[in-house]
């Protein structure tokens, strides 16, 4: 006749164990994903709130990176304004001492290459303006009329996510657009003083 004992001792060992196994699983699952929720499983409501709010926070930052952009873009074009009204500068002065100078053809023509001068840094800085492929200052003919971008991402109390942009018309920056015959062209440009 066989018997068996229970080991009510060993049993209760073995749950501990398991239940410590499990736990043990739960906590790592927690520490190698970062999320105390990281399934519907684990809490369905919160699971839900928190998925919402990691999109909203995925949208938030595009929309940070598309006004890093734009403050990039504009930033480039607001120190080439500088380098420009400066080289203006440059020219206007020359232009007005070859006006108040005799005909003496030496003058002229230092002053002429001072004035190409200007007119080259204008159009190196203005062809620099350029962030992230971006030139505010500068078209051609493959460059979009306005330049958009996302500043506003909101979710409304129903639930329903949307983004704003602001669109700026290039057309108020450009100062060379090969595309526009009253703008000037890099080549007019430089015409003007031969």
């Amino acid at each position: 006749m066989n018997s068996i004992h229970t080991r009510w001792q060993s049993m209760a060992a073995q749950q501990s164990l398991r239940q410590a196994s499990n736990e043990s699983s739960a906590v790592q699952a927690r520490v190698s994903t970062g999320l105390r929720i990281a399934e519907a499983k684990d809490n369905a409501a919160f699971w839900s709130i928190a998925t919402t709010m990691r999109s909203d926070h995925k949208a938030i930052s595009a929309v940070s990176d598309s006004l890093n952009l734009a403050l990039g873009a504009i930033d480039a074009a607001m120190g080439a304004k500088d380098i420009v009204l400066d080289s203006l500068d440059g020219l206007i002065n020359s232009m007005l001492q070859g006006i108040n100078t005799p005909e003496d053809l030496t003058v002229l023509r230092k002053l002429n290459d001072q004035m190409e001068q200007h007119l080259k840094s204008m159009l190196t800085a203005i062809k620099s303006a350029s962030f992230g492929g971006l030139n505010l200052l500068m078209r051609d003919g493959s460059d979009p009329n306005t330049f958009s971008y996302i500043n506003t991402a909101t979710r409304n109390s129903s639930g329903t996510f949307s983004v704003m942009t602001t669109d700026v018309d290039r057309k108020t920056f450009t100062l060379i657009d090969a595309v526009a015959a009253n703008k000037g062209s890099e080549q007019e440009l430089l015409e003007i003083v031969r």
